[in-house]
């Protein structure tokens, strides 16, 4: 065992609290020599207690402990003779297990499951778990095994599959896991037979300090004397290649002398070709590891406008971070490139002008790299940003809306959905479609408090459901699902009728939302508007659809002091 500290950068805080020990001086007068030493040795104790927590004093000791997770494939690809294998390699495994070590088997095809928990006395005869064959997981059974280790074992996951991955992505899986204290080993299951030439492991230091050198090596084994080419890979760059030739039956260390040029993450991919008769099971012909050139800390911080972020970048600079100042079209949409960066900022980013492929990408920088999300507010962030139910929310510590909603002042509010032939057949994708999502995501945002009511308008207006008390949404949902397409397009009936009730009501905030394409006939309503305006009644236009109207909706919205 020995002690150590993750922060010996703070030790200097010792100094400061050298006053600490020996003031207040002169109380030295009133006290005998044996009690003013007693006074000191309690004092020194307690600021070494301080510095110690604040340095975060850590005691390390070597795991020889083992814990080991067996992956085993289950899917439609391996025959009953490869799966047996599979059992066997594991029930094999298991007699040559150590007195502390662990084991533990996970089985996976569309979908991963726990064959037998970690155990001390693993007891493996046969595979009783049926996930789906019809699917091959790999990236699922190794998320899985990965999560059923410990963090106070030295840590192994073995797969045994044929490789005939058709769900997920066991590459970026691997990466994942790549840095952590934990070696993957794969075992071949597809029974090829022939010649073999395998690229075992790529051994590389988990982190190193930039500017340092460093070395990488490839392990090679062979089963015949056969001359292959070694290709070795940083990032997907080419850094070279050489002639090796590799004898039968030894397995040969090949290293790489590396220099750690800037701060990053550097991924190495070892690849080795030789002539097909010379290698059954060329799926094995390559390796991958990772290594962390650890410099200044990078954060990308990411904003709608530029110009007024000068001060947040200056600050985060003093502190000694690197700073990419980017706009969200130049956010990345895979873990592989957000990796290199230690915390995100979204400065005042609306979720619409993001994919959702960034949006999962942030929730898994935040819940599988353990890296800081920050989102700085403004009249584009958080809720009325769009964030709502948003990958982005989960992986916040924050709801973008608020849970105490008798805060708020009631609120009385009609839906008036276009129904007309121009909306379409009311399918998802649809005009209609959009609108009617468009209404369930409103409805589900009010509270019990609330009043709403549903009008539709074709070439006439109906009442879906009449203004009242939003006490069962359920039975307001499926008012929306009955919506169907009719004729023409008249607004002026619905608005009258919409003000009609909301005029009659006590809440204190009154609005309408009329969501149509804006092709608008019959008489005009902007009178209408202005009327219900002046009575407390405000109106939000939501045009819908690629050929709406804009100018019509964004009219009504201005006479009714609400949004378009």
């Amino acid at each position: 065992m020995t002690l150590g500290f993750e922060r010996p950068d703070l030790l200097w805080w010792a100094l400061l609290a050298l006053p600490v020990v020996w003031m207040p001086w002169w109380s030295r007068r009133r006290l005998s020599r044996r009690r003013w030493a007693a006074v000191v040795a309690v004092r020194v104790a307690l600021v070494l207690v301080v510095v110690a927590s604040v340095a975060e004093l850590t005691l390390r000791r070597a795991v020889d402990d083992l814990a080991v997770v067996f992956v085993l494939d289950r899917s439609a690809s391996l025959g009953a003779s490869a799966r047996q294998r599979g059992v066997d390699f594991v029930r094999d495994a298991l007699t040559h297990r150590g007195a502390n070590d662990q084991a533990a088997v996970v089985v996976f095809g569309a979908e991963a499951m726990v064959e037998q928990e970690l155990s001390d006395h693993l007891d493996f005869h046969d595979v009783e778990s049926t996930p789906s064959p019809h699917q091959s997981d790999l990236a699922a059974g190794l998320r899985l095994g990965t999560a059923l280790l410990p963090a106070d074992r030295t840590r192994r996951v073995v797969v045994l599959t044929d490789g005939a991955q058709t769900r997920g992505d066991v590459g970026a899986q691997a990466l994942l896991t790549a840095t952590d204290d934990l070696r993957i080993a794969a075992v071949d299951l597809s029974g090829q037979e022939g010649p073999e030439v395998v690229l075992e492991d790529l051994l590389a230091p988990e982190r190193v300090d930039a500017g340092a050198a460093y070395e990488i090596k490839v392990v090679a084994r062979s089963e015949t004397d056969v001359t292959g080419r070694l290709t070795l890979y940083r990032n997907d760059r080419v850094l070279g290649s050489l002639d090796v030739q590799l004898e039968a039956g030894r397995t040969q260390v090949l290293p790489f002398r590396q220099d750690a040029a800037e701060a990053g993450l550097y991924r190495y991919r070892a690849v080795i070709e030789v002539g097909e008769e010379g290698d059954a099971r060329p799926q094995n012909n390559q390796v991958v590891s990772t290594v962390q050139v650890q410099g200044r800390p990078k954060v990308l911080v990411v904003a709608r406008d530029r110009g007024p972020m000068k001060h947040l970048v200056g600050v985060l600079r003093q502190e000694g971070l690197d700073v990419q100042l980017v706009g969200a079209d130049r956010l990345p949409s895979d873990l592989a490139g957000l990796r290199p960066y230690a915390a995100v900022f979204l400065v005042d980013i609306a979720s619409y002008v993001t994919t959702q492929q960034q949006q999962q990408a942030l929730q898994g920088f935040v819940r599988d790299l353990g890296r800081g999300l920050v989102m700085v507010g403004g009249d584009e962030s958080f809720g009325v940003g769009g964030w709502f139910r948003s990958p982005v929310e989960e992986a916040l510590p924050v709801r973008m809306d608020l849970q105490d909603k008798t805060r708020f002042p009631s609120l009385a509010m009609v839906l008036a959905l276009d129904k007309s032939c121009s909306m379409g057949g009311g399918q998802a994708g649809t005009k209609l479609g959009l609108a009617k999502e468009a209404a369930l995501q409103t409805a589900d945002l009010l509270s019990e408090r609330d009043s709403l009511g549903l009008i539709s308008f074709d070439g006439a207006a109906t009442w879906i459901s009449r203004l009242a008390p939003l006490t069962d949404k359920r039975r307001v949902f499926d008012d929306v699902a009955s919506i169907r397409p009719g004729g023409g397009t008249v607004v002026f009936g619905a608005l009258e009728e919409s003000m009609g009730a909301l005029r009659a009501s006590d809440a204190a905030l009154k609005h309408v939302i009329v969501l149509s394409d804006g092709i608008i006939g019959g008489k005009d309503p902007k009178k209408l508007i202005q009327d219900g305006h002046r009575d407390g009644i405000t109106l939000t236009a939501i045009g819908i659809g690629t050929d709406a109207d804009r100018q019509t909706m964004q009219d009504f919205a201005q006479l009714g002091g609400g949004n378009d």
